[in-house]
């Protein structure tokens, strides 16, 4: 039977081999090492400049209006914003876009809760039971519906009738928090 023989290693051992390495030599690797990692970070950044200006002057001779056909099929989006020239432009090949929310239209349901409400507060301004009332619809930090109807203040000349900022003595403190 052949005898074996277990030898402990030496922590220190392995250092002294990596001491018997000229400083020289380690040096030398040490700058191939930068030298090397510089070398590639400088290429990939190269390449993502590359790419951003290529897509740029891309994007820039492709950059269109949208045409009348395109006006007209839109879906009409309950908001009481107004579009600005800018954003009827349309890039064709945006690298990295806004987040922005889709357009959406309002449930028919919705809808008719709104226009039920509207109904029901010009009835109430028109019987005079009501001096002035503002409403506003928000969901997910986006205006759905604005209503406001009556006069501010009787007593002052011309009158003026409320608005979306329209801050009321009391009531207004969900006005305040949205």
């Amino acid at each position: 039977m052949p005898s074996t023989t277990v030898q402990y290693i030496n922590p220190n051992q392995d250092s002294k081999e990596i001491k018997n390495i000229p400083k020289d030599i380690r040096i030398f690797y040490l700058k191939a090492t930068i030298a090397i990692l510089t070398l590639a970070f400088a290429t990939v950044s190269a390449i993502l400049v590359w790419r951003l200006l290529e897509s740029k002057n891309n994007c820039d001779e492709h950059l269109t209006e949208a045409s009348d056909q395109d006006k007209k099929d839109e879906i009409p989006v309950l908001s009481s914003r107004t579009r600005t020239p800018n954003e009827e432009k349309t890039w064709q090949c945006p690298q990295v876009g806004k987040k922005k929310s889709l357009p959406y239209t309002l449930p028919r349901g919705v809808q008719q809760t709104f226009q039920d409400v509207k109904k029901l507060l010009k009835e109430k301004i028109g019987k005079k039971t009501l001096v002035s009332v503002s409403c506003t619809a928000v969901y997910r930090n986006d205006q759905l519906w604005n209503a406001a109807y009556g006069i501010l203040d009787k007593s002052t000349l011309p009158a003026k009738t409320p608005n979306e900022d329209t801050l009321y003595r009391t009531g207004s403190l969900v006005k305040l928090l949205t």
